[in-house]
């Protein structure tokens, strides 16, 4: 399995990449929801998050 670390530990990477791959049946609506979800959680967690766009 890839990895993407940008540390030169692999054991404590710096940083978790989270890929939402919404299923046909969902509307963007419920990926803004679940993504929102999961950076409410981090913050939760004490942990800095940012959402990414792409493809």
């Amino acid at each position: 399995m890839p990895r993407v670390v940008g540390c030169d530990d692999v054991e404590a990477p710096d940083r978790i990449i989270v890929d939402l791959e919404p299923h046909e049946q969902l509307n963007w609506a419920d990926v803004c929801a679940a993504a929102r979800h999961l950076l409410d959680r981090l913050a939760d967690l004490g942990h800095s998050s940012f959402a990414m766009l792409s493809g």
